[in-house]
């Protein structure tokens, strides 16, 4: 794709992200999967690129961004909002927790997790699932930030009270 975004240069931070720079202009093209944002305050930038990518792709303008992977864009006069409310509504009903009661911590207060004590989770497979989507979470709830990269360490060897402590963060 390198070609069709000439003059683009690769995020430090992401390499799904291209971004051209002229004269305090700014051009970004986010790819996932294969679908693009393209965002601008350099119009003709946009443009350009547009119809070179349409020369080799096939490709739809679905018009001002609301939704992308979970995430919900809201525009207000103060400015741009992301945020993961349907997403984090999702979770907690295909988990089975939509009625369970908010904590205000997202791990137990003087919790010691431990990686070789406790029961073994017969199928891992919930626990990383969950660790997983959590850290996703993490891009609009950096409260839950540090909760989720202690129980990430659990991934390998993970306990009935590992899963626990996730299902409380969630």
């Amino acid at each position: 794709m390198n070609f069709l975004l000439s003059g683009y240069s690769i995020a430090p931070t992401d390499s799904s992200m291209f971004v051209k720079v002229v004269i305090r202009k700014l051009a970004i093209v986010l790819v996932y999967v294969d679908d693009l944002i393209l965002t601008r305050d350099y119009e003709e930038e946009i443009l350009r690129t547009k119809e070179n990518l349409s020369v080799r792709f096939q490709m739809k303008e679905l018009g001002q961004l609301n939704h992308f992977i979970g995430l919900k864009v809201d525009r207000s006069e103060e400015g741009i909002c992301l945020h993961q409310q349907k997403y984090s509504k999702d979770l907690v009903k295909k988990f089975g927790m939509f009625n369970c009661k908010p904590i205000s911590t997202p791990l137990e207060p003087n919790a010691k997790m431990c990686a070789r004590e406790g029961n073994d989770l017969k199928n891992a497979t919930m626990y990383r699932q969950l660790v997983g989507i959590l850290i996703y979470l993490t891009l609009t709830r950096l409260d839950i930030s540090y909760a989720i990269g202690v129980m990430s360490r659990y991934i390998q060897n993970s306990k009935r009270s590992h899963l626990e402590a996730v299902r409380r963060i969630l």
